[in-house]
């Protein structure tokens, strides 16, 4: 587990590497997560409201992951909805 500074430094480089904006409530939300993630056993949920960044905070803590612990696989479970199926693929495609 990086601590939060390492992180926040994590989180920072990752959207501005991708010309992406990262606002204080997205690395807020990505810090807590990380927090209760590796302190916890209880699932961590990341919520959000509707146009918030959601995907790209997903994807931003899963190359966080996936930097500290290279041999780690991720599942994505999306919802049924086709269209956030298509708009997490795009996402995905679109940042790399």
């Amino acid at each position: 587990m990086y601590n939060n500074i390492e992180l926040e430094k994590f989180i920072n480089k990752w959207f501005s590497t991708r010309n992406l904006i990262s606002l204080p409530y997205q690395t807020e939300a990505l810090l807590n997560v990380n927090n209760v993630l590796f302190t916890n056993t209880l699932p961590t949920v990341l919520g959000a409201c509707p146009s918030a960044g959601k995907t790209y905070m997903t994807q931003c803590f899963i190359d966080y992951y996936l930097t500290i612990n290279p041999k780690s696989k991720v599942l994505i479970l999306a919802h049924g909805t086709k269209v956030l199926r298509a708009n997490f693929i795009t996402s995905i495609n679109k940042v790399k």
